[in-house]
């Protein structure tokens, strides 16, 4: 475990380049641990695209929500939603897309924000 100093050609520059020297054990071990402890601490990441299929599960979802709320929902929900789902139905699934994640987005916000 110690520390030796070699010296590296760079740019027509002599530099020295310090290397720490670890048993492959511990190397390993360490290498093992920063990567568990990072792969815990990040949340899964959901990656979405722009189809009709997701158009469709999003639909779904705002339209549980409204199902579910204690108060109508907003016009502007309303059109959102609606407005979405009759773009995705046309092939303009990125705009549509995009609408009802605002739906749902207006829809999450706490009671009276709408």
């Amino acid at each position: 475990m110690g520390k030796t100093t070699q010296t590296a050609q760079i740019g027509g520059m002599t530099t020295p380049r310090f290397t720490h020297r670890l048993p492959l054990p511990a190397l390993i071990l360490s290498v093992a641990s920063c990567l568990g402890s990072a792969a815990a601490e990040e949340p899964a990441v959901e990656v979405t695209t722009d189809t009709l299929a997701y158009c469709v599960h999003l639909h779904d979802r705002v339209e549980t929500m409204a199902r579910a709320a204690t108060v109508p929902v907003s016009a502007e929900v309303t059109s959102l939603s609606n407005e979405g789902q009759r773009m995705c139905e046309n092939g303009l699934a990125r705009g549509g897309v995009s609408r009802l994640r605002r739906a749902l987005a207006i829809m999450m916000r706490p009671d009276g924000e709408q």
